[in-house]
């Protein structure tokens, strides 16, 4: 418990003994994923969607990943792949977040619409457009918050290690 390079080390060995079942594997990458080994989790996520390359879940997180990498390119075509067979807020997020990241404001707030569609009040997706917003020096939330008569306010803190922490009000 806590210790993710130890879970690493006991997933390794159980790999050798039943190397065939997926869900180890799963349970490997993301272990990987947590230690910080991200090229070794992408490397188990593009082995598992070898045999499963319809799993949406597979491409986020691989996805995910690519993003916290910053292959921005890579983590797009995944991000969308994961949407052609599943919609969800999520996903549409985090697409969102690279093409803001990527100065594509247009696409950014076409992605965060689209994952508020999917979960109202989503906060990932509401400080997305508050961001491009403010990046932008546009009014917060675009014309359809505005005409409603709502502001959005939001932080965020970030660390090295891949944590974010994101709050958002209304």
């Amino acid at each position: 418990a806590r210790d993710s390079i130890g879970n690493v080390q006991l997933l390794t060995r159980a790999i050798a003994l039943a190397g065939a079942d997926p869900g180890l594997h799963r349970d490997y990458a993301e272990a990987l994923a947590w230690s910080g080994d991200r090229p070794g989790a992408i490397a188990e996520y593009t082995d598992l969607l070898r045999r499963s390359p319809n799993d949406p879940e597979l491409l986020l997180r691989r996805g995910r990943l690519e993003v916290w990498n910053r292959d921005y390119v890579a983590a797009e075509t995944d991000l969308r792949a994961s949407l052609a067979r599943r919609p969800s807020h999520e996903t549409y997020a985090l697409l969102g977040d690279v093409y803001r990241w990527r100065g594509d404001y247009k696409k950014s707030r076409q992605a965060y619409a689209a994952a508020l569609a999917l979960s109202p009040g989503d906060s990932t997706a509401l400080v997305g457009l508050a961001e491009v917003e403010r990046e932008r020096g546009e009014m917060v939330a675009s014309g359809i918050a505005a005409e409603l008569g709502w502001t959005a306010q939001f932080t965020h803190s970030e660390d090295n290690a891949g944590f974010l922490y994101l709050a958002a009000g209304l």
